[in-house]
């Protein structure tokens, strides 16, 4: 999100009184925006000195906070070890009070064993050694994120919408033509089969299916996304289906999004589980 949007939403929550709850677990993992492969230079933020890489990163809510309106949560599970299982929080006096109080009747305090672990580590790399991690990490995780960008490149022809309002980029993703001269299959160049916005930050791509170009009526009581979800794992690809991150789970059979991750796979597997995208998907969109 960027710094005009925080702006004015911070206003709107200013002038009716709205408290905002920033969970931004990947902060220090800002990717910036894709640049396609074709004009990507070799330059990253790992070469950028600790002060240029601070001053690069969108500013927090906290930035624009005159109010003390805004509880700020971080966490060390997305920059140090995922099981930590160790964040803090950042606010007014007044909500930090009421937030230790609340620590006390549920959780109580963060794993010591994990407190200890991360204290002496911060202590070891000190302010400086933290940095350098976080540089690199984020590095990392821009070469990944353009290595899936890319692969989706080859495996689908992209087309990108650059909207009025200056929002970020959509792009939007068609069939390749690949007709097979026997079986005549997946000959539906053309076909938009899903859409998505490329992310500058994490570790994910969110997808939005275009169920509506789907050729016929789904007679299974599985939505299409959840149809199209086991095709894919059958054929070794394992993504996340949209529904377990939807709180109402309403059924829409013309409705569906995945995440894809590129957090752990290297290039190779990368390249692979795409290749294995657009075949199930040339397949489902083509067969009905």
């Amino acid at each position: 999100m960027g710094v005009n949007r925080k702006k004015e939403i911070y206003d709107i929550c200013v002038r009716y009184d709205v408290i905002i709850v920033e969970d931004d677990p990947y902060y220090f993992l800002q990717e910036g925006s894709y640049t396609p492969k074709s004009r990507r230079t070799t330059r990253t933020a790992a070469f950028v000195d600790n002060d240029a890489f601070l001053a690069n990163l969108i500013p927090s809510f906290l930035k624009f906070d005159y109010q003390g309106r805004v509880i700020r949560l971080d966490t060390f599970s997305k920059t140090i070890a995922p099981g930590s299982r160790l964040g803090w929080f950042t606010c007014s006096p007044l909500f930090a009070e009421r937030l230790e109080r609340q620590s006390e009747v549920s959780t109580q305090a963060p794993c010591g064993f994990s407190q200890s672990l991360v204290t002496k580590l911060l202590l070891t790399w000190k302010y400086d050694g933290y940095l350098r991690w976080l540089k690199d990490l984020g590095a990392e995780y821009t070469r990944r994120r353009d290595q899936l960008m890319d692969c989706l490149h080859e495996e689908f022809t992209l087309q990108f919408e650059e909207p009025n309002d200056g929002g970020p980029i959509r792009y939007l993703a068609y069939l390749k033509s690949k007709t097979d001269p026997i079986t005549e299959k997946f000959s539906h160049p053309g076909t938009l089969v899903f859409s998505f916005v490329p992310p500058s930050s994490g570790m994910f791509i969110w997808i939005r299916m275009h169920f509506e170009e789907y050729p016929a009526v789904s007679s299974k009581k599985e939505s299409l996304e959840i149809q199209l979800w086991t095709r894919l794992a059958e054929a070794g690809l394992l993504i996340a289906p949209g529904y377990i991150f939807d709180p109402i789970r309403a059924v829409n059979d013309r409705r569906g999004h995945y995440r894809l991750s590129f957090s752990e796979a290297d290039a190779s597997k990368l390249k692979q589980g795409m290749a294995i995208f657009a075949r199930i998907l040339g397949e489902f969109f083509t067969e009905g």
